[in-house]
């Protein structure tokens, strides 16, 4: 039973991995829009706490892949 349990996490974690790969393309799309209304100057763009928030779960987030990944090649 655990190592059907272990094929499953390493399917599941082959696949948030590879869904990974899109995890930039709403940073890219919020920063066209940025400069886009920017530049027409139709608004006026605050960085705030939301950034730091951001980064830090973004940064946290590839720790914890690579936590995972390790874990997974030693089992």
């Amino acid at each position: 039973m655990l190592e059907h349990d272990l094929a499953r996490v390493r399917r599941l974690h082959g696949w948030v991995e590879s869904l990974g790969k899109w995890s930039m393309l709403d940073v890219f799309v919020v920063a066209i829009l940025i400069v886009a209304m920017k530049s027409a100057a139709v608004a006026h763009i605050h960085l705030g706490l939301g950034l730091y928030l951001f980064t830090f779960s973004v940064i946290a987030t590839q720790f914890a892949s690579v936590w995972v990944a390790g874990l997974l090649n030693r089992a």
